[in-house]
């Protein structure tokens, strides 16, 4: 005999539960919870018989008239080294945005990323490094709506959960960086009041020399292409004309390379002295 019953709900962004007793409820056609907000809820009943146990957990919608589907991720695929999009389907009809949680675990007790603003359908592209997302790791992530609907705010419940594996990436350095055709010199010591462009980059060898590629974070080339597809905060000098000298602040700080824009290998090098600087 079931000797307690009690449902836990809360709304679906909040960690704090409202416990509420059910047991006089049980033997009624549908148990009324004093919920008086429309929105999304968290729900878990918990049953309890002497020692024994069980609980349910569910996701349900104050207000479904208002409808809000949930989207379907369908794959998680890594494009280039540290790269990985998000392929779904949202139904645009009423949506305002999307939201996304990547998790440790199916049970999303360990999210380690989540954003929120976003509704590039079919399609969203996440920066491993950006997101600090461990390499080669199976991961979870699940997708909701936040839709208006016959004039209320609604939230989905969460899509299915994906498992996929995450991707590999490389830390990228400090450094400084300069167009093709740029004046060169101490200006990329300290960044010449916006001229030089400080900001994070790699190479394919353990330490840059001739014949290097340079890389962006996300491990592809740094070429004009890829700068204007994965570097949006980039001048447009470097989108339109591309990289033609990077100084790495740590590594090598005494030396400019000299970098071919067509592939992005360092052809030469050059000497600068920034101690006085």
């Amino acid at each position: 005999m079931i000797g307690e019953a009690i449902a836990y709900y809360k709304p679906s962004d909040s960690d704090t539960e409202t416990p509420y007793n059910i047991i006089d409820d049980l033997n009624e056609d549908s148990i009324k919870l004093p919920i008086n907000s429309l929105g999304s809820y968290d729900l878990r009943v918990k049953l309890s018989a002497g020692a024994v146990s069980d609980e349910e957990k569910i996701e349900f919608i104050v207000g479904k008239c208002a409808t809000c589907e949930p989207p379907k991720v369908n794959t998680v695929e890594e494009v280039e080294y540290g790269q990985l999009v998000i392929n779904y389907f949202a139904d645009p009809v009423d949506l305002i945005t999307l939201e996304y949680q990547i998790a440790l675990d199916d049970e999303f007790t360990h999210i380690i990323y989540s954003k929120v603003g976003f509704y590039n359908n079919p399609s969203e592209s996440i920066d491993m490094n950006d997101a600090k997302l461990p390499d080669g790791k199976l991961l979870y992530v699940r997708m909701r709506r936040y839709c208006k609907s016959k004039g209320i705010d609604v939230i989905s419940v969460w899509s299915d959960v994906l498992e996929f594996k995450s991707g590999e990436w490389k830390d990228p350095l400090e450094c400084y960086w300069l167009a093709p055709g740029d004046d060169v010199g101490t200006v990329m010591c300290n960044g010449g009041h916006g001229y030089s462009w400080k900001t994070r980059a790699t190479c394919d060898t353990p330490v840059p020399k001739i014949g290097s590629t340079i890389l962006l974070p996300n491990l592809v080339p740094a070429l004009k292409e890829n700068i204007r597809k994965f570097l949006i905060d980039a001048d447009d000098k470097y989108k339109t004309r591309g990289l033609g000298y990077i100084r790495f602040v740590n590594v090598t700080p005494d030396i400019i390379y000299i970098i071919k824009k067509d592939t992005a290998e360092i052809e030469f090098t050059k000497e600068v002295d920034c101690t006085s600087t």
